[in-house]
């Protein structure tokens, strides 16, 4: 049971392509370093019960390879918080819970959530306070079947324990239940509350998860602002191949003006997107056939630009069945990493 639990979860992070960074560990660089997981290894119970556990978090730590997430350490802290195979630390397991929550780990913030309700009461600021974060960083399971991939496995597990789930937790799944139903404005509406008003170190990578989940539902507003962060890495890692997809389907079907003109900055720069002025002014002349007001934009653009280009750019913009299409600038080429499953992960 216990390592078929955290496999359930760690196989979760990939369904879900849930993000954030592998650990950066600014106060000792060895920690997730093969050494120090094999210290760890080392404290294993030698006992029928535990003989699957190096196995389980091996297998955890590859899934976080590939989907860039932290499943192995909040694995990890709940052995040492509250496994059978591990001798008891909650101390440590705290520290190792908060250090991946604020990189927007879900379960780990869960954990805190649960941790704090269990040890300091159910009125506890602390209790209250991570149950609240919990409910923002729900927003990367819009997509799946949360209920039964994830509540009722936390609930039942706890159940087993002789332990009641936190009722803030409850009430935090309770809120994401209804938000789930709602259309997609009110999930860009906690997007937007998250990036403008939230100083969570977390805010911003939960942030663009919800911006994820409205644009799924159609939210064309949402589909631009999450390429916006994508493109720019606004407190999550810089994930051009995503932002690409999200800002095409924004010009091309949305004909998202901010869009239209954001591209069309980016065009004219080519430190990100390969540079191309004839496409910066197709960009802004199809901003402008959609209510944009860029006559200041088009005018600074025009000057550099040759008749030729012009007559090209012109033609080109009023065809409404040839796409804007991007390509990387060759030093974001040359520094582009593999493709992870990750939509959004902490820039930190």
């Amino acid at each position: 049971m216990i390592v078929r639990y955290h496999m359930l979860l760690s196989l979760l992070t990939l369904l879900v392509f849930v993000s954030s960074p592998t650990v950066s560990w600014a106060e000792d660089a060895a920690i997730g370093s093969d050494a120090w997981w094999e210290g760890h290894y080392s404290k294993i119970y030698r006992t029928d019960e535990c003989k699957g556990i190096k196995t389980a978090l091996d297998e955890a730590r590859g899934l976080d390879e590939i989907s860039a997430y932290t499943s192995a350490y909040s694995l990890l802290a709940w052995h040492y918080w509250q496994g059978p195979c591990f001798d008891n630390d909650t101390a440590f397991a705290e520290g190792l819970l908060l250090n991946v929550a604020e990189r927007g780990n879900f379960i780990a913030a869960t954990y805190l959530a649960q941790m704090y309700f269990l040890q300091k009461g159910e009125d506890a600021p602390l209790a209250k306070d991570w149950a609240q974060r919990v409910k923002y960083a729900l927003g990367i399971l819009s997509s799946t079947n949360w209920k039964q991939t994830y509540y009722a496995l936390i609930a039942e597990h706890f159940r087993q324990k002789g332990q009641m789930l936190s009722p803030h937790l409850e009430q935090a799944f309770s809120w994401f239940e209804n938000i789930q139903r709602g259309d997609p404005n009110t999930l860009y509406e906690i997007a937007m509350n998250l990036l403008d008003n939230s100083t969570l170190p977390e805010a911003k990578v939960d942030a663009c998860h919800w911006l994820d989940a409205a644009q799924q539902k159609g939210h064309t507003q949402a589909r631009y602002r999450l390429a916006r962060q994508l493109v720019f890495g606004e407190g999550v890692r810089q994930s051009l191949d995503r932002a690409m997809l999200y800002l095409s389907q924004s010009v091309n079907q949305d004909q998202n003006i901010d869009a239209y003109i954001l591209v069309s900055q980016l065009f004219e720069k080519g430190d990100i997107f390969e540079k191309n002025l004839r496409f910066a002014y197709v960009a802004l002349l199809r901003a402008q056939a959609a209510g944009g007001d860029v006559i200041d934009p088009i005018a600074q653009l025009r000057p550099q630009l040759s008749a030729q280009d012009i007559e090209y750019a012109v033609a080109y913009a009023k065809d409404g069945k040839r796409s804007l299409y991007f390509l990387k600038s060759s030093a974001q080429s040359a520094a582009s990493s593999p493709a992870i499953y990750s939509i959004c992960s902490s820039s930190s």
